[in-house]
């Protein structure tokens, strides 16, 4: 039994030593495929430098092109905005807001005529009457409870 033992042992041993072998040529690939990837990497690495380099400043400048040209739309912005503050054009936009929110839904309330009181003079100064004179329709009509839009 002890030969048969033997035997199996040198397969063995055989097995490891032709793996072995086998492990130390595909190591031996490896690092000269990475010494040929190192000297590539060396070779261009100072063209990718400069080229890297490049693109930074060609985006840096772009950049701050667009900073500026933001920087400068933020001031007239500003500058309208200041303007608007003081002009009445807010005043008179948020009455038409007002105006606008009071609206009647019904489309049949803007047929509606709007009549106008007005006082006449007779040809005596002592004599005045009062009439009502048909001025038009309105366009917008204020829902009942809202303030009366002026005339």
């Amino acid at each position: 039994m002890l030969p048969y033992f033997k035997g199996k042992l040198d397969s063995l041993d055989a097995w490891k030593d032709k793996h072995k072998m086998k492990f130390q040529e595909e190591k031996k690939k490896i690092e000269e495929h990475a010494n040929e990837l190192r000297q590539l990497v060396t070779k261009f690495e100072g063209t990718l430098i400069e080229e890297l380099g490049k693109t930074f400043d060609a985006n840096a400048d772009a950049i701050s092109r667009e900073q500026d040209k933001v920087n400068q739309l933020q001031e007239e912005l500003n500058v309208k905005i200041k303007l608007i503050k003081q002009s009445k054009v807010k005043d008179n936009i948020l009455q038409i807001q007002k105006d606008v929110m009071y609206l009647s839904p019904n489309p049949v309330d803007y047929d509606k005529p709007l009549l106008i009181p007005k006082e006449t003079k007779q040809f005596s100064k002592s004599q005045k009457i009062s009439k009502e004179c048909d001025f038009g329709h309105l366009l917008t009509v204020p829902l009942k409870g809202e303030p009366e839009p002026f005339c």
